[in-house]
């Protein structure tokens, strides 16, 4: 499906397990209920979902999501734009993701996961890399 085909809605609800604390966010893409999951402190996160989903910032009105062959999303987060790419472009789309911080990596994983829970012939996640390091423009290690 194409991202101009895509219905959006979001819905927010914070969950607390007794194990460890995440907040978690419903987005309904196509009327397909995707959950996102983060760290509970993280600010940043509702705001993440809601630029990606319902604002749609990534979206070019020139980009034709069924031509897509590669996505990369440097500085991945959650994984909530490596989702979108995954929903919007073909299946054979592969989508790269980098994401250095280790607990946000964790998220990122568990939402990947998810989403194959959920729909494993639908968006199978073969085409899905995912890194836990980030890059840079001039190669040098960060510490």
């Amino acid at each position: 499906p194409g991202s101009d085909d895509m219905k959006r809605q979001v819905q927010w609800q914070e969950t607390v397990t007794t194990e460890k604390k995440y907040q978690s966010r419903m987005a309904f893409i196509n009327n397909t209920a995707i959950q996102f999951r983060a760290y509970h402190r993280d600010a940043l996160f509702p705001a993440v979902v809601q630029e990606v989903i319902e604002k749609d910032v990534y979206k070019h009105k020139d980009t034709d999501w069924s031509a897509v062959n590669t996505v990369m999303d440097v500085g991945a987060n959650v994984g909530v734009f490596t989702v979108y790419a995954i929903v919007a472009s073909k299946p054979s789309t592969v989508v790269y993701s980098f994401e250095p911080m280790t607990t946000t990596f964790r998220f990122l994983i568990w939402n990947l996961l998810t989403l194959q829970e959920q729909f494993p012939s639908v968006y199978p996640l073969h085409n899905v890399k995912v890194h836990n390091f980030g890059l840079n423009a001039d190669g040098r290690d960060l510490t």
